[in-house]
């Protein structure tokens, strides 16, 4: 699949990010390093042991990669997340995390399909 394929998927917007990274080869290869990018794996044991500043962190930065690369359905429930922690506040709605799951799965399911 190519990035103009994927994209509507993901609920992005390819235009937007041509803005700032003017080459689809370019988005195509920064979206496929974000496959290896370790925030998202890290926010779920934070919430865990109840560090909510470094899983506020951790979620941010994925918000900052999402939102940069256009990711629009990651970016959006990641800003969420992120939101719901700031200044360190305990999460209370689990389901914005599931939310941030979710979006994360079909982000990285089309991502992998990235010609």
């Amino acid at each position: 699949m190519t990035v103009d394929e994927i994209y509507p998927k993901i609920g992005g917007n390819l235009d937007e990010v041509l803005k700032r990274i003017p080459s689809k080869g370019i988005i195509a290869k920064f979206a496929k390093k974000f496959i290896d990018d370790p925030s998202f794996a890290q926010i779920k044991p934070f919430i865990d042991q109840k560090n909510w500043n470094e899983a506020f962190r951790m979620a941010h930065t994925l918000k900052g990669v999402a939102l940069n690369l256009g990711f629009g359905k990651l970016g959006a429930s990641a800003s969420e997340l992120t939101e719901a922690m700031r200044n360190g506040v305990a999460l209370t709605d689990i389901g914005l995390y599931n939310k941030v799951v979710e979006d994360y799965n079909l982000t990285i399911s089309y991502l992998k399909q990235l010609d």
